[in-house]
């Protein structure tokens, strides 16, 4: 097939785009299309059939060349009034964010005052009680329509913190009689309190009565095995120790004072140097010995 395809064209005039051979080129693609897809390749027609496909390839990158250049004809004008435009509107975002960063630091500044004030509030309504305030800022509470200027509205007090100040000194006085109970019962049950305080953290007050009576009982269950065991262990001294003395408070074996015996006897047929050689052997011994010669 050698009919060549005529690239389309452009014409841009008085803000208007026209394309020229449009038509006449996507005709002629149907045709090279149609004819590349039934195109039958065989050993005789092999030299043809190669020179068909450079020849479509060749137009796919005539037509994707041409496609690029209109592209870019038609984005000329444009371009730099775009340019222009992302200029400005950088410009427009910087004044806005000049604006929004005043405001933000008003609105923080204001909920500042917000945050003070009810404190204060807070703080005034715990005066002369046995109770400190323990209710944290709610975000939720930081609303124009929650104050007058800076101050809490009495619909804002009597809706949302009389409430909360209320609970928070029901909650105290809860805790406050569950300390006063477990030192009472610490004191009944002889321990330290303070760990079994801590406790209320996170447990009620059953769990920590019951974990403190159990705790005394493994105590005593404990010291009544130790007791045992050293008993036996004095036992076991006395009747291995048979005629030796035993503390019976502490078992510690005490050393007797051995009986010490009077005793005569003769040496017969020694020499002189094994004479000396049992004196010395007394000697060592701590024995008092008197000696008598016969013959």
């Amino acid at each position: 097939m050698t009919e060549e395809i005529t690239l389309p064209s452009e014409l841009i005039q008085d803000g208007k785009i026209e394309f020229k051979n449009l038509d006449q080129y996507l005709a002629m693609v149907d045709k090279y299309v149609e004819y590349g897809n039934n195109f039958v390749v065989t050993e005789e027609n092999m030299k043809g059939a190669k020179d068909e496909k450079a020849l479509i390839n060749k137009m796919v990158k005539e037509s994707a060349s041409r496609r690029s250049d209109i592209e870019k004809n038609m984005l000329a004008p444009w371009l730099p009034v775009k340019e222009q435009m992302m200029n400005a509107e950088k410009k427009l975002k910087s004044a806005g964010n000049n604006i929004k960063v005043q405001i933000d630091k008003y609105d923080e500044e204001l909920k500042e005052k917000w945050r003070s004030n009810i404190k204060l509030y807070i703080e005034s309504q715990y005066q002369d009680t046995p109770y400190e305030p323990r209710i944290p800022i709610d975000e939720k509470w930081l609303y124009k329509k929650n104050f007058n200027g800076t101050e809490p509205k009495d619909s804002f007090i009597d809706n949302e913190l009389t409430l909360s100040i209320m609970t928070d000194k029901a909650n105290q006085k809860t805790e406050q009689n569950e300390i006063k109970m477990v030192k009472e019962f610490a004191s009944q049950l002889n321990v330290n309190p303070a760990p079994y305080i801590k406790q209320l953290d996170n447990h009620s007050l059953p769990e920590v009565t019951e974990g403190m009576k159990f705790d005394v009982r493994m105590a005593n269950q404990q010291r009544e095995s130790q007791e045992a065991a050293q008993r036996a262990e004095r036992e076991k001294a006395i009747s291995q120790a048979q005629t030796r003395q035993v503390d019976e408070e502490t078992g510690e074996v005490i050393k007797p004072v051995e009986e010490r015996y009077d005793r005569s006897f003769k040496v017969f047929a020694c020499t002189r140097e094994e004479l000396q050689e049992i004196a010395d052997f007394l000697n060592g011994k701590g024995i008092q010995f008197q000696g008598t010669s016969e013959g």
